[in-house]
């Protein structure tokens, strides 16, 4: 069973309109940084007048701009494929957010006297703190079946796509709906520069989502992997191996979408790709997107799967070994 892509949408430090976003990957034309009050080092911002449409809405004018990056890529997801509130009622939806960093409530409360309840983030605080997001964007579309959310590293983008692919094997119903989303984070970034994560890849934020349907044979996602963890990265290594070669010889990808980020986990990541698929071109995508964990991730995703519709491509890879601890790949074809 593959996993067919009916509709996407993306909210990029790059764009949100989809041939906006392609454009600047296809052009060349890198994410501008910056340096937010606050901050040790540049991040890739998005611009607020992106999701001004979805700002707006009673149930997220106080809520925190993962919310609105999460609601406005799921719109644009459904937009290419309207469905009734019947319709609506009965879609899963499947959230992954990234393992953020954690306050006391004492700083919450602070933070949101100071600077207005939006800055009473959920990635920050441990009140209703990853699945804020999901229950927004069910409440904004009129999504009344389940909620799930997943949390970890950008690898928990990929293990998502095959917990939807079981899902829906275990349903009637064969649509879902997946989004990924991350807004910046003083903290994760500052740890990102002292820790040397991210080297040349700046830490982001921003969303995706996916309209999924099983198909038997149509194109699209066509293997997923739940993942492993590791320890180490030797370890990373050996079960990124394990993980690729897995992947049956008539979907060998002849390309993959990947940061090219300079770190040793990056390195080690395209080096067990090399070795798996010799000759495999790498296309990248941080200067882009840069690192907003599981959605980044999922832009790849969204990003591979115009390579593939525009015939750049035949199958296309997107790989990841997570900075906290897991490594999953999928391909679509």
């Amino acid at each position: 069973m593959s996993l067919k892509i009916l509709g996407c949408g993306w909210v990029t430090p790059v764009g949100r309109l989809h041939a906006e976003v392609v454009s600047r990957l296809e052009n060349n034309l890198p994410a501008s940084p910056s340096r937010p009050e606050g901050y040790e080092n540049d991040v890739l911002a998005i611009d607020p007048s992106s999701v001004q449409d979805v700002a707006g809405l009673p149930r997220l004018r106080r809520s925190s701009v993962i919310s609105h990056f999460a609601v406005a890529a799921a719109r644009d997801a459904l937009a290419g494929s309207p469905q009734s509130a019947e319709g609506l009622a009965a879609l899963p939806l499947l959230f992954v957010a990234g393992d953020g960093s954690v306050a006391y409530t004492r700083r919450f409360y602070q933070d949101v006297v100071e600077r207005g309840p939006g800055a009473g983030s959920p990635i920050l605080f441990p009140e209703t703190v990853y699945n804020a997001p999901a229950s927004h964007v069910a409440a904004a579309l009129g999504l009344r079946d389940e909620a799930l959310t997943f949390v970890g590293d950008g690898a928990a983008a990929l293990a998502a796509l095959d917990s939807a692919s079981a899902l829906l094997r275990s349903r009637k119903e064969k649509r879902c709906l997946l989004v990924a989303a991350q807004e910046l984070d003083r903290i994760n970034a500052s740890a990102y520069l002292r820790w040397h994560l991210t080297c040349n890849l700046l830490p982001s934020e921003g969303a995706a989502a996916l309209l999924l349907e099983a198909t038997d044979h149509s194109p699209g996602i066509a293997f997923t992997h739940a993942g492993y963890s590791f320890g180490s990265n030797r370890d990373a290594a050996e079960k990124l191996l394990r993980v690729l070669g897995e992947i049956p010889p008539d979907l060998a990808p002849d390309a993959c979408v990947s940061t090219m980020a300079d770190s040793r986990i990056a390195k080690m990541e395209r080096d067990a790709i090399s070795r798996t698929f010799p000759g495999i071109s790498f296309i990248s995508s941080g200067p882009f997107f840069g690192e907003s964990l599981a959605a980044s991730t999922m832009q790849q995703v969204i990003f591979a799967n115009h390579l593939i519709s525009t015939g750049c491509h035949r199958r296309v890879l997107v790989a990841a070994a997570g900075y906290h601890g897991q490594v999953c790949a999928t391909v679509l074809a």
